[in-house]
């Protein structure tokens, strides 16, 4: 199961509050394959750092809309229904429209998000609850990759031996992955303790000579 957060789903209605905006899956579209939205209730205490509801729970309750503030709060869940495939693993989608109680006939245009489906294989290492297997990075600054952008985690390996190989390095025009103590150097391989300890990160490219050009004197007065 993986949370469908507002760091993926984020939208702003003038005069609607949060509990006002509501998303409506597309059922016609035949989204989700793989998979179904649920509706999981947060532990009474609050949910603890990477927390995330067992599979069997049967307090989650399978939805066809939600609001924003479901979002906000952390319990809209996509639920996969079993293993991923022969092929590898599959990914689905979720097609919703967004509109407001306020103006209930107004709707916006279809959306689709795209959810990654990766395999339990026993034996192999696992996604560790709390990585997202995502990460923003600015375009004028190295941006750190972090357990929560990159995580796997194996009870007979230690980090140190979890090691990741870059199969497709990203084209120069694109920036590079490289080691913090090797700047400017891009990096074939590194260890789940490099992340952890902050020592990964992404370059981007270097902009044009003209781009710096302007960049340099855009901002300068009397």
């Amino acid at each position: 199961m993986v949370r469908l957060g507002k760091r993926y789903l984020r939208t702003e209605y003038q005069g609607a509050s949060d509990d006002q905006i509501v998303y409506t899956i597309a059922r016609s579209k035949g989204s989700p394959k793989y998979g179904k939205v649920v509706l999981v209730p947060m532990p009474a205490d609050g949910p603890v750092e990477g927390w995330q509801p067992s599979p069997d729970d049967r307090s989650s309750t399978p939805t066809s809309s939600f609001t924003q503030q479901d979002v906000n709060e952390g319990t809209v869940w996509y639920k996969h229904f079993g293993a991923a495939g022969s092929s590898g693993p599959q990914g689905d989608t979720l097609q919703f429209q967004v509109t407001s109680e306020g103006s209930p006939d107004t709707l916006s245009d279809a959306q689709t998000l795209t959810i990654g489906v990766m395999p339990e294989l026993p034996g192999f290492p696992q996604l560790a609850p709390a990585c997202d297997l995502h990460m923003t990075a600015l375009e004028d600054r190295v941006t750190v990759l972090t357990p929560t952008d990159l995580s796997f985690v194996d009870s007979a390996t230690p980090s140190e031996k979890l090691v990741y190989n870059i199969t497709r390095p990203l084209p120069q025009e694109q920036g590079s992955v490289e080691h913090r103590d090797r700047p400017y150097n891009s990096v074939s391989f590194f260890t789940q303790a490099d992340i952890n300890q902050g020592r990964i990160q992404y370059r981007p490219p270097q902009a044009p000579s003209h781009l710096q050009e302007l960049y340099q004197y855009s901002f300068t007065g009397e």
